[in-house]
């Protein structure tokens, strides 16, 4: 009778535990979508534009193409373009807003008195969030 009683009371006693552990919730990680992105479920992009290397001087005003895919980028038919800032270059890209989850294709272009420069990148529009990518353009 007294190994009844003990293996009764290991019965319940594994009963109260699972009921217990299976009431535990997970504590879900909340992401407050960034400054740029504001109430979507889209991603931005922006993009700086370097020359010569990735230490390389930041270029205001430079053309910025996002392309969806190579064969676009190839063929210059254009998704979205806008120009890097002329101000604060250096904390401010070329912004592309509310992009939908996908790889994108950049191209980055300018001129100046040694030339024409030219950059090519890929990066992908993560949900709620701006990436920033950095294009290195050389001549």
């Amino acid at each position: 009778m007294a190994k009844l009683r003990v293996i009764l009371s290991l019965f319940f006693i594994g009963i109260i535990v699972l009921s217990f552990n299976s009431c535990k919730q997970d504590n879900p990680t909340i992401i407050l979508p960034d400054k740029n992105t504001g109430p979507t479920t889209n991603g931005n992009l922006e993009i700086f534009v370097r020359q010569s290397t990735v230490a390389g001087v930041y270029i205001g005003g430079a053309k910025v193409e996002l392309f969806l895919t190579l064969d676009d980028r190839t063929n210059d038919n254009v998704y979205q373009t806008n120009m890097t800032p002329t101000v604060n270059i250096t904390e401010d890209g070329a912004l592309f807003k509310n992009l939908p989850y996908q790889k994108y294709y950049i191209r980055a272009s300018y001129s100046n008195a040694q030339g024409v420069w030219i950059g090519v990148d890929e990066a992908f529009a993560v949900k709620g969030t701006t990436t920033q990518v950095h294009v290195v353009c050389i001549q």
